[in-house]
């Protein structure tokens, strides 16, 4: 039986190598400019965007048929920050990210991408003091469809400077009492280093 085992973290480990050899990694800074829309709430509140501080984000990108089709898993650390005429809020999530892009022509300098997301929710915050997200009246999670662009700066064989910018909408309320809707819609800027260990794009 543990020669079992051993057999199966083997296969295991040489198959997470062979992927991270193919797979780029992104690491980077991500803001997020929040814009809630809402239904059956009282008509005094005002809501309106606001630019949040930055949070991280960690992408790992695979190539699907060709180097020009990307499947990518990101995973964010993202406040979004708005106003509701009277306080500021800050919502912090962690975002789950799938997303399938395309890049145009053979330089990787342009792509579209679209894709969802899942974003559970870390804290909330009114005027920089912490509440639930349930005395706002809000669930703590959210997810929705996203799509946008890329533009890539590259450095060298392995590496480059990433501008990523997605737009991204709730497809279900996050609204927690019944009768009333609650929707995020995201405009998300990720700026961040892109690389590989690729040996072969190395020695280029």
């Amino acid at each position: 039986m543990n020669y079992f085992k051993f057999i199966v973290v083997l296969i295991f480990i040489i198959f997470c190598k062979s992927l991270i050899s193919k797979a780029d990694f992104t690491l980077g800074l991500a803001g997020s400019y929040s814009t809630p829309y809402t239904a059956g709430l009282s008509s005094t509140f005002n809501f309106s965007p606001r630019y949040s501080v930055p949070g991280a984000a960690l992408l790992f990108s695979m190539p699907v048929k060709n180097k020009s089709h990307e499947l990518e898993l990101g995973l964010l650390y993202i406040p979004r920050g708005f106003s509701d005429g009277y306080s500021n809020v800050v919502a912090t999530y962690i975002q789950f990210d799938l997303i399938y892009r395309f890049w145009l022509g053979g330089e990787k300098n342009w792509a579209l991408q679209a894709g969802g997301y899942y974003a559970g929710g870390v804290d909330i915050k009114l005027d920089g003091n912490k509440i639930l997200f349930s005395d706002y009246g809000l669930k703590s999670s959210d997810f929705g469809i996203s799509a946008g662009f890329v533009y890539n700066i590259k450095l060298n064989n392995n590496s480059s400077i990433v501008i990523d910018n997605r737009v991204s909408y709730s497809v279900v309320s996050t609204a927690a009492t019944s009768g009333q809707d609650f929707w995020y819609l995201n405009i998300t800027n990720i700026i961040g280093y892109r690389f590989n260990f690729d040996k072969e794009d190395i020695k280029k």
